[in-house]
This record gives structure tokens, sequence and C-alpha cells, in this order.
């Protein structure tokens, strides 16, 4: 009975350069990946935490788009005043609710790419 393994294989030279080169860029771009969606957010969180500003921890694609929804839905139901020149909670409402919870002093994340500081 013979066994099979990479020796039987007959690779060439150029076979396994190629090969080492689609290895190669596919690690590349899976580190660029992780470090796009995962790492540098993290770190520019943790030194805005360590800076004592505040806000919504960083959810990978989706933020804080759930809870976005949920707001602005809520305030859309909501009749707003007939003479009333506050448009902000019924324009922004997500905005407004954010920095009354963070006292105005927040980031916020919109994406991977995008921190918005309110001071």
């Amino acid at each position: 009975m013979r066994v099979l393994g990479i020796s039987s294989l007959n690779l060439t030279p150029s076979t396994c350069g190629i090969i080492t080169l689609i290895a190669t860029v596919l690690i590349w771009w899976f580190w660029n990946a992780l470090n796009w969606m995962w790492l540098r957010p993290n770190r520019i969180e943790r030194r805005l935490k360590e800076q004592g500003i505040q806000g919504n921890s960083y959810c990978p694609l989706v933020g804080d788009i759930r809870d976005m929804i949920k707001i602005i839905k809520e305030a859309k139901s909501k009749p707003m005043a007939p003479h009333s020149n506050d448009i902000a909670p019924r324009v922004l409402p997500y905005v407004v609710h954010t920095i009354a919870k963070y006292d105005e002093s927040l980031t916020y994340h919109m994406n991977s790419d995008t921190t918005l500081f309110f001071m």
C-alpha cells in the first residue's frame, strides 16, 4: 500500500512559486481586512477612552444602525409642536439622544474609517 503525500505531487519550482505567491497575497489580504475591520477601530476606541472621551462601543459592519433606526422611528411617530423651531430632535434624533446620553463629549463610529467627535 502506497501513502500519498506532498512528495508524490511532483511539484515543479514554478508551481511552488505560484502557490507561495497566492498564499502570500491571501495572508496579506486577510491581515489588511482584520486591521481595517477590527484592530484599528479598537485601538482608536481604547485611546479615546484613555483620554476620557466617551462613546458607543465599536461594532463591526453594523455599528449603531439598529439603535439609530429605532430612535428615528420613535421620533417620527411623535407629532411635533405646531410652532416649534426645535427641529433637531426630529431631524437628527439619534445625535440628540447620544449627546444627551454622553453629556456632549462623545465619539460616534459611522464605519471603520469614519469617526465623528462631538465636544
